[in-house]
């Protein structure tokens, strides 16, 4: 219905765009025709253009705006409009050249302020950005967008104190702005303050229930913390709007699946499979849940159907090799499945722990510690792949060396009882030698 409207609201404006010469020559005549007719031709493309990028249509309100310029003189408002759907079109040099025009023509247009900070920020440059809004927030008569780009720019930049000092009084005065509240959640979230996040957050959602990015980031720091009953109850009422996305179905039976309401999460994930057909994310978030409830080989055949969809998803190469490395079956599929992500994703340190972890299992000691020793120099902070690490080493006869392993997996894993009972073994086997 909606659609039928908007379509219907274009051709309205493409009838009145070719009736313009027939109403300007009944109306007057002469030289002030013409001018009339130009002037109205130009300023209906303009509308038209407008009304085809609120419908998310870039590319047509781009020859739209290009038209009006044909018979309008370049204006503030036609050069920022040629910017916006520049830079939704990934034109971001033509994007940077329309808005610089328009700046020219009106050097003080805070919206047109606001377009010239955001192609910065699409372009990778925040402290050009920065160093162009600095000072236009500093008036108390500033928009909070601009305010809201700032922060931006100062988050990118890994300036998070300032970022968060900038959006902070913003926030505190722009108690009805949901993207305020947002940007000055992941400021906070960033400085490690995840409580306070967290409230902002809260508010920003209630403000706008409606907002994916909130409702994304608000149930993966609920996921984190802990708090699944306050997750399942925001993302029950999310996914019976009719506007729900994929994502929440899936963060919604990972909350399930994390307070053991292992069959709610099947039927979430069933429920979103209807509506998107399978793909790499719902089965993964399937195949995790059927792990999780104990049912692993109904779990790899869930991985194994991804890799028929897609062969190359690292995920399901990942999680199929690990686990067969752990249950030491079909190692050489395995092998091969580890080799293939690691060819694909060579600097991520789950998938090197994972290759390193199979040919352990396949007692090829010499390329477990050569691939776990890379896991961990590629950054890993998991307690876990520092333990592969220190198994590869003991079993390979370097005992200090294994020692040092766990006792790192320790540090980032106090209390770590798979860890302490194998530098306890360790120790007796030490005694027991002396």
């Amino acid at each position: 219905m909606h659609s039928f409207s908007r379509n219907r609201s274009v051709w309205i404006l493409l009838v009145l765009v070719s009736a313009v010469p027939h109403i300007t020559a009944e109306a007057v005549s002469s030289a002030t025709a013409d001018a009339m007719h130009l002037s109205a031709q130009g300023y209906l493309h303009y509308s038209l253009g407008r009304l085809m990028e609120v419908q998310g249509m870039p590319r047509e309100a781009l020859v739209q705006y290009r038209r009006a310029a044909s018979f309008l003189n370049h204006s503030c408002e036609l050069d920022r409009a040629e910017a916006r759907v520049e830079m939704a079109l990934g034109r971001l040099d033509d994007a940077l050249h329309s808005v610089e025009e328009a700046r020219a023509l009106c050097p003080d247009d805070l919206e047109i302020l606001a377009v010239q900070a955001e192609v910065l920020l699409a372009r990778g440059e925040p402290t050009a950005a920065e160093s162009l809004l600095v000072e236009a927030v500093s008036h108390a008569e500033a928009p909070s967008r601009l305010t809201a780009l700032l922060g931006q720019a100062q988050i990118s930049q890994g300036k998070l104190e300032t970022a968060e000092a900038t959006l902070s009084a913003r926030a505190a005065e722009d108690t009805l702005s949901p993207e305020m509240a947002f940007l000055h959640a992941r400021s906070l979230m960033a400085l490690g303050r995840s409580e306070e996040a967290l409230c902002e957050l809260q508010r920003a959602y209630r403000l706008e229930p409606s907002n994916g990015a909130t409702v994304a980031l608000l149930g993966q720091t609920l996921l984190y913390a802990g708090r699944y009953v306050e997750l399942v109850f925001l993302l029950e009422e999310v996914t019976r709007s009719l506007a729900a996305r994929q994502d929440e179905f899936v963060l919604l039976g990972r909350a399930y699946a994390a307070i053991g309401r292992y069959e709610e999460a099947l039927i979430v994930l069933a429920e979103a499979e209807q509506t998107w057909g399978e793909n790499e994310k719902l089965l993964a978030a399937r195949g995790s849940v059927e792990f999780a409830s104990g049912d692993e080989n109904i779990a790899i055949q869930t991985f194994e159907r991804i890799l028929v969809l897609e062969p190359d998803s690292v995920l399901a190469l990942n999680f199929i090799a690990y686990h067969w490395s752990e249950r030491g079956e079909n190692l050489e599929t395995a092998l091969k499945y580890a080799i293939r992500a690691t060819e694909l994703v060579p600097l991520n340190p789950r998938v090197r722990d994972t290759l390193g972890w199979t040919y352990f299992a396949l007692g090829k000691d010499p390329d477990a510690v050569r691939e776990l020793e890379t896991a961990v120099e590629l950054g890993a902070s998991e307690p876990l792949i520092h333990e592969h690490l220190g198994d590869a080493y003991f079993r390979a006869g370097r005992t200090s060396d294994a020692a040092a392993a766990w006792l790192r997996a320790l540090e980032l894993e106090p209390g770590r009882s798979s860890t302490l009972e194998r530098l306890e073994q360790a120790g007796r086997a030490s005694g027991a030698s002396d």
